[in-house]
């Protein structure tokens, strides 16, 4: 599915919602919810500032494709004007994914055990310090916090 495609969003938050009511039963699930979730929370936003006067000269970049958003700035003291770009569809996909990783932790509770270390890697080395969404360092505070409750039961890890 295309990232402008509303299933994208839909479809995982509706497995969130299942996962609430079957609680520890949604475990055998996991294994091919997360990789797909976990590879979507560490998506690329492809932000990029360029001199947009090099760029009325040069053929398209490929910014124009569905999903980007582009805007032209002139920035006092500097030389030309600059152009932002970002894939927004890919943005909204990663802060969707990292909520949901939210909820499933904190709705499976310690049945998420075997599955923290990974989610944990990915919120510790990239998601807490994301350059470009306060959303994104909020939500994956939020499931940290729910995935050090997951190793209750573990506390030797």
């Amino acid at each position: 599915m295309k990232d402008s495609d509303p299933q994208v969003t839909s479809i995982p938050n509706t497995i969130s919602q299942i996962s609430i009511c079957l609680k520890d039963d949604f475990k055998p699930f996991l294994p091919t919810i997360l990789p797909a979730l976990i590879r979507d929370a560490d998506r690329d936003i492809d932000f990029k500032v360029r001199d947009a006067d090099d760029l009325e000269a040069e053929p398209d970049q490929g910014d124009t494709k569905d999903g980007y958003s582009q805007l032209n700035l002139k920035v006092k003291g500097l030389e030309g004007a600059k152009q932002v770009s970002m894939n927004t569809n890919a943005l909204e996909v990663k802060i969707n994914a990292i909520e949901i990783l939210k909820n499933l932790a904190r709705n499976l509770g310690t049945s998420i055990f075997d599955h923290v270390e990974d989610i944990a890697k990915l919120c510790i080395g990239k998601l807490l310090q994301d350059k470009f969404a306060q959303t994104i360092r909020k939500q994956s505070a939020k499931c940290m916090r729910f995935l050090i409750a997951a190793c209750a039961e573990h506390p030797e890890k």
